[in-house]
Formats: C-alpha cells, structure tokens, sequence
C-alpha cells in the first residue's frame, strides 16, 4: 500500500453523513424533473415528447459523469478529485 492509501483507509467516512448527503442530493434532482417539464412544455412551448427526451438525454449525462467522478475518487485523492470537478463545473458555466 502506498501512505496516501494507508492515510486514507485511517479516515472513514460516518455513514450517517453519507446517508444524509445522498438523500438531500436525490431530493434536488428529483425536483428538477417536474420544473423543467412545466417549464418547456408551458413557456417554451415544446411538446411533452420533446420534455422527455431532453430530460433523458440530461440523465443519460449524469450517469456517465457520475462513471468518471467515480474514477476520479477512487484513483485520485478526493481533494484533488473535488478540484478538478470544480474547474470543469466553472469552465462549462463560463461557456
């Protein structure tokens, strides 16, 4: 084992913190999906079909960003992998 793994397996996470986190993130996301639809199909006028698709591709999105943060944090420490994240979600913002 390397010292960064060996400093790691030390600091565990409490699982209540983790449980908590999960479900406040699932809440915000889920509450997402019925405020867009409302929002494209009633102020931008699309179709419900449209809707749909839009959502699902964003999903489809996050479910490959979630594969590669996954990675990052195993690999990386998650210090640098939380910075890295950050830099990507401000350079996308900025476009």
């Amino acid at each position: 084992m390397h010292i960064e793994q060996k400093q790691m397996v030390n600091h565990t996470l409490d699982e209540k913190w983790l449980l908590i986190g999960t479900l406040l993130s699932n809440i915000g996301n889920s509450m997402i999906w019925p405020v867009s639809t409302l929002y494209m199909t009633g102020q931008l006028h699309q179709s419900f079909m449209t809707a749909g698709l839009v959502l699902m591709i964003g999903s489809m999105i996050s479910v490959f960003g979630s594969f590669i943060g996954g990675q990052l944090f195993d690999h990386w420490q998650p210090y640098k992998a939380l910075l890295v994240t950050i830099a990507i979600i401000f350079w996308l913002s900025q476009a």
